[in-house]
């Protein structure tokens, strides 16, 4: 996963710079982070914590709220 899903993200992370406005781009990388404890339940079948989901659901409200 480390060889190919993170420097892939990255670099459309670095090319999404030339399409969209960085405040995008960033609420997009925050929208990520949020939703990752998520993808990793659904895949995984691997429960997050509580305190994460709930920061999971102040940020996702935040972003949805800006």
């Amino acid at each position: 996963m480390g060889m190919v899903q993170m420097p892939l993200a990255l670099g459309l992370l670095s090319t999404a710079n030339r399409y969209l406005p960085s405040p995008a781009v960033s609420l997009f990388m925050l929208t990520e982070m949020a939703l990752a404890p998520i993808w990793v339940w659904l895949w995984f079948a691997e429960w997050p914590g509580v305190v994460t989901l709930i920061a999971a659901v102040i940020l996702l409200a935040t972003l949805i709220c800006a």
